[in-house]
């Protein structure tokens, strides 16, 4: 979404998934953080290659969140770039969401604003 283009194809919310499976990509109705909406499991494993676990991003378009204007990636400490914004968490925590699980290297993170 970009200011100006249709708000409604807007995403508002994202979570983190970390599994010991693959999975493919899925709607369902489910809560994270008190956000009760659809959520889209994205079927692109964000681990691929690696030799680590599954982790997989969720998406919402629900309109009970403003929408997402920015996103970036933060190496290490999530709290070194934009402390202000958001970070993507595991669902239903408070746990910034490290791609990186399981894998060693640097901690990657997702942030965002509204």
């Amino acid at each position: 979404y970009k200011l100006g283009e249709n708000i409604d194809e807007a995403y508002t919310d994202f979570f983190m998934e970390y599994r010991g499976s693959s999975a493919g990509s899925e709607t369902n109705s489910m809560n994270h953080n008190s956000n009760y909406v659809d959520y889209t499991r994205n079927s692109m494993d964000l681990n691929w290659g690696s030799g680590g676990k599954f982790i997989y991003l969720w998406t919402s378009k629900a309109n009970t969140l403003p929408p997402i204007t920015d996103i970036t990636v933060v190496f290490d400490n999530p709290d070194n770039v934009n402390p202000d914004w958001p970070s993507v968490y595991w669902q239903n925590t408070q746990s910034p969401a490290d791609v990186n699980k399981s894998v060693g290297g640097k901690f990657i993170y997702i942030k965002y604003i509204r």
